[in-house]
C-alpha cells in the first residue's frame, strides 16, 4: 500500500470521526456520557483529517508536478507548474474552533444571572404590591371615618347629602363604594354626581396623607404581607441590590458573546459560516473562555444560586412571617428605612402618595 492511500485512509478516517463526533453532540444532553464521547471522538477526528490533508500535501510536493506532453516546436519549453493545495485557514482550522462545551457553561451562566436579577425584581415588587395594598386598607379606614355631612358641598347640595345619610350613606366611603348612577336614583343625577365628587376630592386628600406606619401591634395581613416581603431582602444581605445589577449586566455581555460564538456550537456551524463571521465566532470564543475564567475565580455561579435561594424565603408563609415581625421588634428603623429606599422613589416616579413613617 503507498503513502498516498495510506493519507487517504487517514483523511477517511479523521472525516468519519468528527462527523460521529458531531452526531452525538446532537443527541447529547449536558455533562452526559454521550457529550464526553462527543468530545472524546472529536481531537482525535481533527488529528486524523489533518494528517491526512498535511501528509498528501507533503507527498504532492516531494513528487514534484506531473511531466506534460511537449511538441517538437516546444520541447526546449519548460513544464507548467501544477499548483499544489496547501493547508491554511479554511474549514480544517474553522474545526479547531469547535467548543460545545464552553458554549453550553457559557449559556448555563447566562440563564442563572438572569434568573438573580429577575427574582431581585420579583422581590422589590413584592414589597410595592405588599405597601400599596396596606396604603389602601389605611386611606379606606379614614374614608370610612369621613361623615358625608362634612364634604365641602355648597349650601344647596346639603339636603341631598343628608338624604343620603338617612338613607344608609352615612360616610365618604360608602358614597364612593356606591356610584352616582345608584345614587342618582335616590336623590337625582346632579346632586349625586356632585356629592360623589366631593367623596373623591376627599378621598384624595386622605390617600396623599396616609403613613404607612409599622407596628408589631397592628400585625393585620397587609402589615404582616409588607413586613415578609422586606424582610426576605434583609435575609438575602446588603448587597442583594448590587449582586442583581452585576448579574443583568453579566446576562447582557454573555448574550451578545454567545450570539456572535453561535457557529463555534458544532463543526456544521463552523464550516458553513463564512470567513468573517467565523473570526468573529472565534474571538467571541476567546471572550467566553476568559469570562468563564473570571465567574470561577470570583464565584458568580456560586453567589447568584444562594442569592436566588434566599430571595425565596418568602415562600415559607407563616413560618417567614413569625420571622420576619420578630426581626423587625429587633430593628423597626432598619425596615423604615428599607421601606422609603423601596417605596419612596416609587411613588415619587408614580406620581403616587406620601408613603413611609
Amino acid at each position: 500500500m503507498g503513502p498516498a492511500r495510506i493519507f487517504r485512509r487517514v483523511l477517511l478516517c479523521g472525516l468519519v470521526l468528527i462527523g460521529l463526533s458531531f452526531c452525538l453532540y446532537l443527541a447529547a444532553s449536558p455533562d452526559d456520557a454521550w457529550d464526553r464521547a462527543s468530545d472524546a471522538a472529536l481531537a482525535p477526528g481533527l488529528l486524523a483529517t489533518f494528517a491526512g490533508f498535511a501528509g498528501s500535501t507533503l507527498l504532492r510536493e516531494r513528487q514534484g508536478p506531473a511531466a506534460t506532453p511537449t511538441s517538437a516546436a516546444g520541447a526546449d519549453r519548460p513544464a507548467p507548474r501544477v499548483p499544489t493545495a496547501s493547508v491554511g485557514p479554511g474549514p480544517l482550522s474553522a474545526l479547531a474552533g469547535v467548543r460545545p462545551r464552553l458554549l453550553r457553561r457559557a449559556t448555563r451562566l447566562r440563564a442563572a444571572a438572569l434568573m438573580v436579577d429577575r427574582d431581585h425584581d420579583d422581590a422589590v415588587d413584592a414589597v410595592r404590591t405588599a405597601w400599596s395594598a396596606a396604603h389602601r386598607a389605611r386611606t379606606a379606614e379614614r374614608l370610612d371615618r369621613i361623615a358625608i355631612a362634612r364634604l365641602p358641598l355648597p349650601a344647596h347640595r346639603l339636603p341631598a347629602a343628608r338624604e343620603l345619610e338617612r338613607l344608609g350613606f352615612p360616610t365618604a366611603r360608602s358614597v364612593l363604594d356606591t356610584g352616582v348612577w345608584p345614587l342618582a336614583a335616590l336623590v337625582g343625577r346632579e346632586d349625586a354626581a356632585a356629592v360623589v365628587a366631593a367623596a373623591r376630592g376627599a378621598a384624595e386628600s386622605a390617600s396623599w396623607d396616609t403613613v404607612v406606619r409599622l407596628d408589631a401591634d397592628r400585625a393585620g395581613p397587609q402589615d404582616t404581607a409588607l413586613v415578609t416581603a422586606l424582610w426576605v431582602l434583609r435575609q438575602a444581605g446588603p448587597d442583594v441590590a448590587g449582586t442583581a445589577a452585576e448579574g443583568r449586566d453579566l446576562a447582557g455581555r454573555l448574550g451578545r458573546l454567545l450570539a456572535d460564538a453561535a457557529p463555534a456550537a458544532g463543526c456544521g456551524g463552523m464550516l458553513r459560516a463564512t470567513p468573517g463571521r467565523r473570526a468573529r465566532a472565534l474571538t467571541a470564543v476567546d471572550r467566553l473562555d476568559s469570562l468563564l475564567e473570571r465567574a470561577g475565580q470570583e464565584e458568580w455561579p456560586r453567589r447568584f444560586a444562594q442569592l436566588s435561594v434566599d430571595l425565596l424565603r418568602g415562600a415559607d408563609g407563616a413560618a417567614a412571617a413569625l420571622a420576619a415581625w420578630a426581626d423587625f421588634a429587633r430593628e423597626p428603623h432598619a425596615y423604615h428605612g428599607m421601606l422609603e429606599s423601596l417605596v419612596g422613589e416609587y411613588t415619587r416616579d408614580s406620581g403616587g402618595h406620601h408613603a413611609l413613617a
